[in-house]
């Protein structure tokens, strides 16, 4: 979800409570909006294509006494804190929104916010814990380290489909005496001509 989206719906009922939830639980009662970040990413995945991105985070921290007597924190004092920090730090409200922290006492961890649903007594933000991907296989246009390592150890570690090179015949184009070709992902390809 975008920061526009997630911050617009804490916006349109600042007076309630502001809960996250995962299927594994809650982050509980009595949690303090602790740090807000805004992340760069520069990466190269697998199949040696950069990726460049900015994710916002917003660090929720759980005090180990959250029993009863404490309270959710309502979605304007969340939006009070991010308020707060845009003159120091400006988001980027077109990026992606993460939440980081525990929930259902488990560990800390990073969460993509999934939804939000705006009822009568609270405001319900939906997280799912990120997990890794390989940005190559799920590139159409990638030749990713499995196109070039189909069926090794490799590819089933990476956990890519094996994809293959389609052949090319030069002769359709003219090329009637090439010996061989060959092609890799990570090189240009090469041609051997005998005349």
């Amino acid at each position: 979800m975008k920061t526009s989206e997630f911050l617009d719906a804490l916006r349109s009922r600042p007076e309630l409570p502001l809960e996250f939830s995962t299927a594994a639980g809650s982050v509980p009662a009595g949690y303090h909006l602790t740090e807000v970040k805004r992340v760069a990413h520069d990466t190269v995945d697998c199949g040696s294509k950069a990726h460049s991105w900015t994710e916002n985070h917003f660090e929720l921290w759980a005090p180990a006494d959250a029993g009863p007597g404490r309270t959710t924190m309502r979605a304007g004092k969340f939006l009070s804190i991010v308020e707060k920090v845009r003159p120091t730090l400006s988001l980027d409200e077109g990026a992606e929104v993460r939440v980081f922290g525990s929930v259902g006492g488990g560990p800390d961890q990073l969460h993509t916010v999934t939804s939000i649903e705006t009822g009568a007594d609270s405001i319900s933000v939906h997280l799912e814990p990120v997990s890794a991907q390989c940005k190559a296989a799920q590139s159409e246009t990638s030749t990713a380290c499995c196109t070039m390592a189909a069926g090794s150890k490799l590819a089933q570690m990476c956990g890519c489909e094996a994809k293959t090179v389609p052949p090319v015949d030069l002769r359709a184009i003219g090329l009637s005496r090439v010996e061989s070709m060959w092609f890799t992902p990570f090189e240009s390809q090469g041609f051997r001509f005998m005349f």
